[in-house]
């Protein structure tokens, strides 16, 4: 009988925004969806909540609640649907080639892919079947009678709700967990992560670090810890949208 220690399974989680793509995606959906004029009306209703956005935590969640709601209440679900589909084949052709080339390496490699986001799943699980990932986590939307309401549906899918929606979809079973993140609302992910990239403006690389078993974990960790960051994987902070 072997003694050799069983594989750990392995899950690559990706954050959107910044992350797999350079800036943002929500307010261009939003224009799409409401058009020029539309948005420009509900970012004056929702001018208060966006004058703290600035401030982070709790504003940042209200100032983006306030801007679906005034956006999309009272929209066709199916047409919104549509638009969200179509802005999806847009944002595949507009990814950053570093994280997506890490993304192909780990689908490559045989892991379980994950893309996590405080952006709509309205337009990230369409993009996230084009790009072949597993699973999504991101932001629900609410619907009634077939059409929008701008409400969210549970959480935001930022910051500790991010780490936490993650954490209950792994469950207990022993894993080895990458992550990428490029913002404050990650931090809680790659802190958890036995291999976490902060993604910043350098190029990102392929991951060195591979899965050890359960047993070897905790000194991997305290390895992983112990070592400088390369530049592609120092933190920063971001302020300017309300899904980060």
């Amino acid at each position: 009988m072997s003694s050799e220690a069983p594989s750990p399974r392995c899950v690559a989680a990706f954050d959107f925004d910044g992350t797999l793509l350079s800036g943002d995606s929500l307010l261009p959906f939003l224009r799409r969806a409401a058009g020029w004029a539309g948005l420009g009306r509900a970012a004056i209703r929702a001018s208060w909540q966006l004058a703290l956005l600035p401030l982070g935590g709790v504003h940042r969640d209200r100032a983006k609640a306030a801007l679906l709601a005034a956006s999309l209440a009272g929209r066709s679900a199916e047409t919104v649907r549509q638009i969200a589909e179509e802005y999806s084949g847009e944002l595949s052709r507009r990814l950053r080639a570093d994280t997506r080339r890490c993304l192909e390496w780990h689908l490559a490699e045989g892991h379980e892919v994950l893309l996590v986001s405080a952006s709509p799943s309205l337009y990230l699980e369409p993009l996230a079947q084009q790009l072949g990932i597993h699973h999504t986590i991101a932001t629900e939307l609410a619907e009634v009678d077939g059409r929008l309401t701008g409400r969210i549906v549970g959480v935001n899918v930022r910051g500790p709700h991010k780490a936490r929606l993650i954490a209950d979809w792994l469950g207990d079973v022993p894993r080895f967990l990458y992550a990428y993140g490029d913002s404050a609302g990650d931090r809680e992910l790659l802190a958890k992560a036995d291999h976490a990239v902060w993604v910043a403006r350098g190029v990102v690389g392929l991951p060195t670090e591979r899965p050890t078993p359960p047993g070897q974990r905790r000194l991997s960790r305290r390895k992983r810890h112990r070592r400088p960051l390369h530049h592609h994987e120092r933190g920063h902070r971001s302020r300017g949208h309300p899904e980060e």
